[in-house]
């Protein structure tokens, strides 16, 4: 089964959920309402009865049942079962798809990153590698690999099909999933600066022929980078992110 596959799936799965949890909410509410109304209880006394009734633990009448009383019974466990029986399927399945489409997309990411030679790998996705990776695309470079530690970050770039790793730029294995041994160049354009000095000393050791780009705060750091492995340094306050590979 294909992603595009999984993920229809999975949102006609949470559609199901939903429905799912409106229906459990319903058959509630309905159950403590008409024991209420049948049977004069107080609130409480009624939605136990009901929570007890459609969970069939089998823990008896908590008060003598009227005739109604019984019918009714009878009724909600019927419909009440079926209701929640319904919806903890559906919660199982949407848990489990999600899962699937987790490590689906993983593994697709990875098989992806596995066949690149001469990629260039993004490191950090804030304003500036936003900046830098639409410029890139523009450009017409596709051989992109996209690190991001931020999940709403990672989210965002769905669109774009391109493989995200999600996880943290400065630790050795995230980069080699990246496939840093093989890529060209690294723009490094994480939030701060030392992130960054120490994203370019790990990988100036990781990859010795690697063309990094470094983000830097400010030019007093400049040095700094340069010293560290960094082939260019970059000031947001002081070029655009279209100068990256001038």
């Amino acid at each position: 089964m294909s992603s595009d596959q999984n993920i229809q799936q999975f949102r006609h799965s949470s559609l199901r959920l939903r429905l799912s949890l409106f229906l459990m909410v319903a058959v509630i509410a309905l159950g403590t309402l008409g024991y209420r109304f049948i049977e004069a209880w107080n609130w409480t006394d009624c939605f136990y009865m009901t929570i007890i009734t459609v969970s069939t633990v089998g823990f008896g009448e908590i008060h003598p049942l009227s005739t109604g009383g019984k019918i009714f019974t009878a009724g909600l466990i019927i419909f009440g079962v079926g209701v929640i029986a319904y919806g903890i399927a559906g919660i199982l399945e949407t848990i489990f798809l999600k899962q699937m489409i987790f490590f689906a997309t993983k593994y697709r990411t990875q098989r992806i990153i596995s066949k690149m030679k001469n990629h260039i790998i993004i490191c950090g996705c804030g304003k500036m590698g936003a900046a830098v990776l639409d410029e890139l695309q523009v450009e017409g470079e596709h051989n992109l690999v996209v690190i991001e530690n931020d999940p709403a970050k990672v989210a965002a770039l769905g669109d774009n099909k391109l493989p995200v790793i999600t996880g943290d730029a400065t630790l050795e294995h995230i980069l080699k999933k990246a496939g840093i041994k093989y890529a060209k160049s690294l723009v490094a354009t994480l939030d701060t600066d030392a992130d960054n000095l120490f994203l370019v000393l790990t990988a100036r050791e990781m990859n010795k022929d690697l063309n990094i780009i470094a983000r830097s705060e400010t030019e007093s750091n400049r040095k700094k980078f340069i010293q560290a492995g960094a082939d260019k340094t970059v000031s947001p306050y002081v070029a655009g992110a279209q100068r990256v590979f001038n």
